[in-house]
C-alpha cells in the first residue's frame, strides 16, 4: 500500500506527518562520503538528500543523524558500506523515502563520543542547508548510548532523540530534561540490559522541572538484541508491552512535531593556546525559530583587552597576555528571546614536550630472557600524558609487556630475548601533542666458561684474540694492551691486561 503525503505547514509547529509505515515522495538521493583526512568530517557517512533538496537552493531540512551500533564499525573508507547493512541504513538503500537530510557516519571504534558527534555535526551544518531548530538524532545499541550522551552534554544542539536498545543508566539525564525523547528496548536483551533504558526514562520523567515533553519508553516482551529493526520499519507496532508506552505512532512522525522555539546559543569548547600564537577568532552558533539574532561579546575576566568584532557572531581577539579569560555572548532574536553561552581560554607560554629519561640496563646474559626497562617522566607544566613504549632494533619476537605507570616513571618488562643487540624507546605525549623520547640500549648476550661476572680476574691475556674476549654494553670501554695506570700498573702474568 502506498500513502501520499498532504503537506500543510503552520506557524511554529512543525510540518504535517505522514501516516502509517509506508512512505510516498519523490526520490531522494543516497551518496557514500568516504573519509579523507583533513578534506571531510572527522567520519566517513553516507548522506540522504530529499528529492526536493536540489530543487530549492535556499530552502532548509530537518537533520536526522543516525548512529549505528558497534557491528557497523570500519575505517569509513572500504568499510562504509557495512552502514547499510541493517536499522535506518538499510531502510534507506531499500527505497524508503524521508522528508529529512538523513546523516549516517561510520564510527571507527563503535562508540561515539560526545566531542566525535559535535565536531561531525558541526560539519553538518555547515556544509548543509540544516533548519537549525529539527536537529534530531537516532541510534542503536552503542549508537543509542551515544545519542543519550551527546543529550546530556548538549541539549541546546538537538531536538529530539530515539534512542534503541542503548544506555544512559549513569548520565546525569535531568540535563537534557527538555529534549523530548522515546527510547526502545526487548526486555531481555542480552548485550544491553533493558534497565539502561528504563532507568534514564523513569528518572527524566521525575525531574525538577518536571520535562514539558513526557519521555517515552516501549519495550518489547522478546529476547535479543534488535529492537531496531521493527522499530526503523514500523513492523513493531502492536507487539509491545502494554505496561510502557505504546508504539502507537510513526517514530520519524513522533520526531517531526518538535522544533526549539527558544533561542540558543553556543560557543563551542574551552579554549587553550600557546604563545607565539597571541590571538584567537570565536564563532558563536546561534538558533530559533524566530528570525535573525544579534550579539554582544563581553569579556568577564583575565587581563584587560580589546574586544574587537563584540556584535557579530565572530569574536576576534588579539596581543592576548599569558593569563585566563571568560569571555561570555548573548544572543537575541527578533523576539527579544534571548540566552547567553560562555568560554573561557587559557593563553600559556610555549608548551614544552615531557622530559624522559631512562635507567640504563646494560647487559643481560642468557639464560636470563627477560629485564625490566625504567623510565621517568617530568612534564614542565604538569600537563597529563600518555606513554608509548616500542622496540626500536634486535631480534623480532621479543614480548613487551607493560607493567606499571606512576606520576613519574613507567616499567617495562621485556621478555624473550635472544643474543644481539636491542634498541627500545619509551615516549610521552602530552594532551597537547608534544612529545619527548628516550632511547635505551640492550646487549644480550650467552653464558659461557669464559664469561666473566666477578672482577678482578687473573690470566694471561699476552695472545690479543678479539673472539674470545670482547667487552660488553652501552658504556663499554674495556681495552687490552700494557697497564700504565696508577690502579692497574702491571700485569698478573708477562705484561698485558683487560683493563676499563
Amino acid at each position: 500500500m502506498s500513502l501520499i503525503l498532504t503537506r500543510t505547514f503552520l506557524w511554529l509547529i512543525a510540518p504535517a506527518l505522514w501516516l502509517g509505515s509506508s512512505f510516498a515522495y519523490a526520490q531522494g538521493i543516497l551518496t557514500p562520503k568516504p573519509f579523507q583526512q583533513g578534506k571531510t568530517s572527522n567520519f566517513g557517512y553516507y548522506e540522504y538528500l530529499p528529492a526536493n533538496y536540489q530543487e530549492d537552493s535556499t530552502a532548509q531540512f530537518p537533520l536526522l543523524i543516525y548512529l549505528s551500533g558497534l557491528g557497523s564499525k570500519g575505517d569509513g573508507v572500504d568499510d562504509l558500506k557495512i552502514i547499510l547493512d541493517e536499522g535506518l541504513g538499510k531502510l534507506i538503500a531499500e527505497g524508503e523515502e524521508f522528508p529529512f537530510l538523513v546523516m549516517m557516519p561510520q564510527s571507527w571504534s563503535g562508540f561515539w563520543g560526545v566531542k566525535n558527534i559535535d565536531t561531525y555535526l558541526d560539519y553538518i551544518r555547515e556544509n548543509y542547508r540544516v533548519d537549525q531548530s529539527r536537529i534530531y538524532i537516532t541510534g542503536f545499541s552503542a549508537g543509542g548510548q551515544g545519542a543519550f550522551e551527546y543529550a546530556v552534554a548538549s541539549p541546546n544542539k538537538v531536538t529530539a532523540i530515539i534512542p534503541i536498545s542503548g544506555r544512559g543508566e549513569n548520565l546525569d539525564i535531568c540535563s537534557m530534561v527538555n529534549v523530548p525523547v522515546w527510547a526502545f528496548h526487548n526486555v531481555d536483551d542480552p548485550a544491553f540490559s533493558s534497565n539502561f533504558s528504563i532507568i534514564p526514562i523513569n528518572k527524566l520523567n521525575n525531574c525538577n522541572p518536571f520535562p514539558a515533553t513526557n519521555a517515552k519508553l516501549t519495550i518489547y516482551p522478546v529476547t535479543g538484541h534488535d529492537a531496531w529493526t521493527k522499530t526503523y520499519n514500523g513492523s513493531g507496532m502492536g507487539t509491545e508491552d502494554a505496561t510502557y508506552d505504546a508504539f502507537d505512532q510513526n517514530i520519524f512522525d513522533w520526531m517531526l512535531q518538535f522544533a526549539k522555539d527558544t533561542v540558543i546559543a553556543d560557543v563551542g569548547e574551552d579554549k587553550v593556546i600557546f604563545q607565539p600564537q597571541t590571538s584567537l577568532e570565536v564563532e558563536a552558533y546561534a538558533a530559533s525559530y524566530n528570525g535573525n539574532h544579534t550579539y554582544d561579546w563581553q569579556q568577564l575576566d583575565g587581563p584587560e583587552i580589546e574586544i574587537q568584532n563584540s556584535t557579530s557572531s565572530k569574536l576576534f581577539i588579539e596581543a592576548m597576555p599569558v593569563g585566563r579569560y571568560t569571555f561570555t555572548v548573548t544572543a537575541e532574536n527578533d523576539f527579544r528571546e534571548m540566552t547567553t553561552d560562555t568560554v573561557k581560554v587559557w593563553v600559556r607560554p610555549p608548551n614544552e614536550a615531557p622530559s624522559v629519561t631512562m635507567a640504563d640496563n646494560g647487559v643481560v646474559i642468557l639464560p636470563i630472557d627477560s629485564v625490566t626497562l625504567l623510565g621517568f617522566i617530568n612534564d614542565p607544566e604538569s600537563d597529563p600524558f600518555s606513554l608509548i613504549w616500542e622496540q626500536q632494533e634486535g631480534a623480532e619476537g621479543v614480548i613487551l609487556q607493560f607493567d606499571s605507570a606512576q606520576s613519574d616513571s613507567a616499567q617495562l618488562v621485556v621478555k624473550n630475548l635472544r643474543e644481539g643487540e636491542y634498541s627500545f624507546q619509551l615516549s610521552a605525549i602530552d594532551e597537547y601533542d608534544s612529545v619527548g623520547i628516550q632511547s635505551v640500549r640492550l646487549t644480550v648476550i650467552s653464558r659461557t666458561s669464559e664469561a666473566i661476572e666477578k672482577l678482578p680476574y687473573n690470566n694471561s691475556f699476552e695472545e690479543i684474540d678479539e673472539e674470545g674476549w670482547q667487552g660488553y654494553g652501552p658504556s663499554n670501554s674495556w681495552e687490552q694492551g700494557q697497564p700504565a695506570g696508577s690502579v692497574v700498573n702491571e700485569a698478573s702474568d708477562e705484561s698485558q691486561v683487560w683493563a676499563t
